[in-house]
């Protein structure tokens, strides 16, 4: 069973942008930004371009990212942080 997690009104503020919700996947599964890299077939670069936001980012590399994280592209994409955040009971 995976740990619950607690997120404040700060963070679910910052998680209305894609690049915040890859990074908190990504360390709620304890990568790194290589280890992200790695699993979904992107570079470094890419992932750290998504995760700061610096370009848009395609379907495709929403859906790499998505299975890499064991999530769906549409958990990855929304706009709102709440199925991220509650669907391992938290929220």
């Amino acid at each position: 069973m995976e740990p619950k997690r607690k997120t404040s009104g700060t963070q679910r503020s910052a998680l209305t942008t894609l690049g915040a919700r890859i990074r908190l996947e990504r360390q709620y599964k304890g990568w790194t930004q290589k280890d992200l890299a790695t699993a979904s077939g992107l570079g470094v670069d890419a992932i750290a371009n998504l995760e700061s936001d610096a370009r848009a980012a395609s379907e495709a590399e929403c859906a790499s990212v998505a299975s890499a994280l064991g999530i769906t592209v549409v958990q990855l994409t929304r706009g709102k942080p709440g199925p991220i955040a509650t669907r391992r009971g938290v929220g």
